[in-house]
């Protein structure tokens, strides 16, 4: 008998149950097909709207950076416009992720554009997030060729863009949005939650390295209804008050 074993059978002993007890095996496979919901905080029982600012809020509250952009076309000219401002080499690293990879980046005459996981020497990687969690600010990342984890963690600058819509209230509702997409036993093989900046340092040969995470949030501001009607017509406009502002040049969260 193994070691393992010894102890399993130790603890079965204690608990009055044995190897092939049926009762017991059948209360686990019952509980994992049916995943119990924990306990939901207030703040995170809000409408789509409320949702994201309070996002934006927390991420803030954390010393993110949050952009807003009207559609996925202006991300490539936002990330240019941000790597000037740092000073920055105009070269990303990114994924395979079709969100990202359709667009204009090519409009970028300037910019460089690096598929494939981040060896460490990228300054500033671009990931596409799962969703965001708005109680904390927080965003999910899954693993894989899409959105390899290397580079959540290894450029000194990460971007990550993010849909309004993948924006939830709370934890849960984001981990039964994972389940759904990949499925039990088809998870990714890492979730990352991610909230603000952050910073390491190794003591290898008094050698250090800091990390620190900005991201852009790609929020859709014009439904896909909108006439871009003038201020006279916004009171007939039937996707106000989503997009109002947009159509008056201002921004629903000011």
């Amino acid at each position: 008998m193994s070691g393992r074993d010894a102890i399993m059978a130790k603890v079965r002993a204690s608990l009055g149950a044995g190897p092939g007890d049926a009762e017991r095996l059948a209360v686990v496979e019952q509980r994992i097909a049916n995943t119990p919901k924990g306990i939901i905080p207030e703040r995170a029982k809000l409408p789509a709207d409320a949702r994201t600012k309070l996002f934006v809020k927390q991420a803030e509250k954390v010393s993110a950076s949050v952009k807003h952009v009207a559609s996925s076309d202006d991300v490539p000219k936002a990330i240019s416009s941000y790597l000037r401002s740092k000073n920055l080499p105009a070269s990303v690293r990114m994924g395979a992720d079709k969100r990202l990879t359709k667009m204009p980046w090519a409009d970028q005459k300037a910019l460089e554009v690096l598929s494939g996981r981040s060896d460490g020497k990228d300054q500033v990687g671009v990931s596409h997030a799962f969703g965001g969690i708005a109680e904390t600010g927080t965003l999910v990342m899954t693993s894989g060729k899409d959105n390899p984890s290397t580079i959540n963690f290894l450029p000194e600058h990460h971007i990550v863009v993010i849909d309004a819509k993948d924006v939830d209230g709370d934890m849960e509702a984001v981990l039964a949005k994972v389940r759904k997409k990949f499925g039990k036993g088809v998870m990714p093989r890492t979730l990352n939650f991610i909230t603000g900046p952050w910073r390491a340092w190794t003591a290898r040969a008094a050698y250090h390295r800091c990390w620190r995470i900005v991201w852009l949030a790609f929020t859709i501001l014009m439904p896909p209804d909108c006439r871009g009607c003038a201020s006279s017509q916004l009171a007939t406009c039937t996707a106000a008050p989503i997009c109002w502002k947009r159509c008056t040049g201002g921004s629903p969260w000011t």
